[in-house]
């Protein structure tokens, strides 16, 4: 599913962890549009990471399966570095941002 800080799907994941069901996230950067935004930068800059790694760790933090593709060898091997945590507060600030805004498709339109 689509999930990054802007587009949780706290329902969904609920229920998949409920029942048993693995979330495989895609889009964990908001297409890139979310590697800029200020409060994963202050996270970022406060973690001494990348904000792409700030954003796969959310991810994880929330229970799914994140793919840190890139077409930078050098960027895959660096995404994949998640050893690190984030705490509370950064958590709830990341949280705080949901806005149910798709970056790739909106499934609400399919008819």
């Amino acid at each position: 599913v689509e999930l990054h800080p802007l587009l949780a799907q706290r329902e969904l994941i609920e229920f998949c962890c409920a029942n048993g069901i693995w979330v495989q996230a895609y889009s964990s950067l908001g297409c890139g549009h979310l590697l800029t935004h200020p409060v994963v930068a202050d996270i970022a800059t406060e973690a001494a990471v990348d904000p792409a790694r700030v954003l796969l760790r959310w991810g994880l933090d929330r229970g799914a399966g994140v793919l840190p593709k890139s077409a930078a060898p050098a960027r895959v091997a660096r995404n994949i570095e998640l050893d690190f945590a984030l705490s509370a507060a950064q958590l709830g600030r990341l949280d705080a941002l949901d806005a149910g805004r798709h970056f790739c498709w909106d499934p609400s339109a399919v008819r």
